[in-house]
């Protein structure tokens, strides 16, 4: 299966947005991290998911920094 980069979607944020909360909700912070590096722009929605996506994982430092 292709991924969103792939396929050429990721200039998307609103499609990005879904898999970066998802891997935040599954706590797979380092699959987060791919997604929302790769977005040319970022959204309050993905910001906000890598920040309360650190503080499940107990990193409060890194969602900290993040905000």
């Amino acid at each position: 299966m292709k991924s969103l980069f792939e396929i050429g979607v990721e200039s998307k944020a609103f499609v990005c947005n879904s898999p970066v909360d998802m891997y935040t909700e599954c706590v797979s912070m380092e699959d987060a991290w791919k997604v929302f590096n790769r977005m040319p722009t970022r959204s309050m929605i993905a910001w906000s998911a890598m920040i309360f996506g650190h503080v499940k994982c107990g990193q409060g430092h890194k969602a900290l920094a993040l905000y």
